[in-house]
C-alpha cells in the first residue's frame, strides 16, 4: 500500500512541477507518521499523502498550489 502512495505522490508532484527535494520530504513526512500510526485504514492513505505532500510544498516551494487543486 505504501508503494502504489509513494507512486502516487511522485505522479502528484511531478504534475505540480515541485522540486525533487519536496517528494522526497514528503515520503520522509509520511514515513515518520506511518511509524506512529501503525493501524492505519486504506481509506485514509491518500489523505495521508496528500497532507505530506502538501506540508512538503509548504516548506520547500516558493508558489504552493491551493489545495483543491492537488
Amino acid at each position: 500500500m505504501r508503494a502504489i502512495l509513494i507512486d502516487w505522490m511522485t505522479q502528484v508532484c511531478s504534475d505540480h512541477l515541485f522540486k525533487r527535494e519536496t517528494l522526497y520530504y514528503s515520503v520522509n513526512y509520511l514515513d515518520r507518521y506511518l511509524s506512529i500510526n501503525k493501524n492505519v485504514k486504506k481509506e485514509f492513505f491518500q489523505l495521508i499523502g496528500i497532507t505530506s505532500v502538501y506540508l512538503a510544498a509548504k516548506m520547500e516551494e516558493i508558489y504552493t498550489p491551493k489545495l483543491e487543486y492537488m
